[in-house]
């Protein structure tokens, strides 16, 4: 017997708990039903550790992850957290559905008392180009000593950029206790180059290369050297006059495969910055008898000097330390060959090579 919907089941959620009639159609005749959608097993989670200042407050579900359900869940604490001294703090969540089945959930967390201000790395002058988007922020880390989410602002009241000109901005960082700490630096916007190359184009260009020679499970450092010997290995030093755009020197360089120090830094700029490691532009300030450029960049455990572009004494620069490129510079004349106040310091200790 064929037995047709009335009822436009598409209609019927579910995925919540409910009642419905349903009328079914058969022989000419139409006949109601109900559906009745239930929910029988409990929902399953995890347990969240965090860590929160003394006095603070925490959403019950902030505690709880990888929910899974049938059904919509609500989270709520069996009793109410004392968060209120320093220590070690395990709130009971109950994670309840629509059906009444609760699982509950052993969170973890650590309260601490915060008496110190977020630290801002990585703040330098700026230059950019009119009608060209500016990311104000993906080179500043903030740190903070109990808060990991400490939040930062960027005060860009008084930049126009769509006039050429040199603006302040500020960058403030606050925490989960109130304490604040500004750095104020200025970007310069200048005319866009006719011939300019959208970063867009050369961060695919990028890409293109990290598919070949990183991985998902790789550590930032371990993709900061492999990035590091791809460019030794593929670029060949050239003399070159173009110094105008990051984003042409690094198109250039993946072209070409030549060009001079720049074209080295460029290209070496496209890969850290699509593959999220976090870098800073360096030129060197002793510009008498030349002009040189490289990196600093972040791969976890502070800001180190990453220079890819060959020298006849065959050094090799891979998270160098402040002190191990000055004693460089020293030894070949160029001593004092960058500015440390303009950069964020480097650690006094050399970094583990992976």
């Amino acid at each position: 017997m064929d037995v047709d919907f009335v009822t436009d089941i598409a209609d019927i959620s579910f995925h919540h708990i409910g009642t419905y009639e349903v009328v079914l159609e058969a022989k000419g005749r139409q006949w109601k039903s109900t559906l009745e959608i239930q929910d029988t097993e409990t929902p399953t989670a995890a347990a969240v550790s965090t860590s929160l200042n003394v006095g603070g407050t925490l959403e019950a579900e902030e505690l709880v992850g990888d929910i899974s359900d049938a059904t919509d869940v609500t989270c709520a604490y069996k009793e109410e957290p004392d968060y209120s001294s320093e220590g070690t703090v395990h709130p009971v969540v109950v994670v309840t559905d629509e059906g009444g089945n609760t699982t509950e959930i052993i969170g973890e967390v650590e309260v601490l008392e915060d008496e110190e201000a977020p630290v801002i790395d990585g703040v330098v002058a700026l230059e950019a180009y009119i009608d060209v988007p500016v990311s104000y922020k993906s080179n500043i880390l903030v740190t903070d000593d109990c808060d990991p989410d400490a939040e930062l602002t960027v005060d860009t009241d008084n930049v126009n950029p769509d006039e050429p000109g040199t603006y302040d901005i500020t960058y403030t960082a606050t925490d989960w206790a109130g304490h604040t700490t500004s750095a104020s630096t200025t970007i310069t916007f200048s005319e866009k180059p006719d011939d300019y190359i959208e970063e867009s184009v050369v961060l695919e260009e990028a890409q293109e290369v990290l598919d070949e020679i990183v991985t998902d499970d790789m550590t930032l450092k371990q993709k900061a050297k492999a990035i590091y010997n791809w460019v030794r290995a593929n670029l060949s030093y050239a003399e070159s006059s173009y110094k105008e755009s990051w984003t042409n020197g690094a198109h250039i360089g993946f072209t070409t495969g030549m060009g001079d120090c720049y074209i080295y830094f460029a290209t070496t700029k496209a890969l850290l910055t699509q593959a999220g490691i976090p870098n800073i532009d360096v030129e060197k300030s002793n510009t008498t008898r030349s002009h040189h450029y490289w990196s600093l960049v972040n791969v976890g455990d502070g800001w180190y000097h990453l220079d890819t572009t060959p020298r006849q004494s065959g050094a090799t620069f891979f998270l160098l330390t402040d002190a191990e490129m000055i004693a460089y510079f020293e030894k070949y004349g160029t001593y004092n060959a960058f500015d440390t106040s303009l950069y964020p310091s480097t650690p006094t200790t050399s970094s583990t090579i992976e």
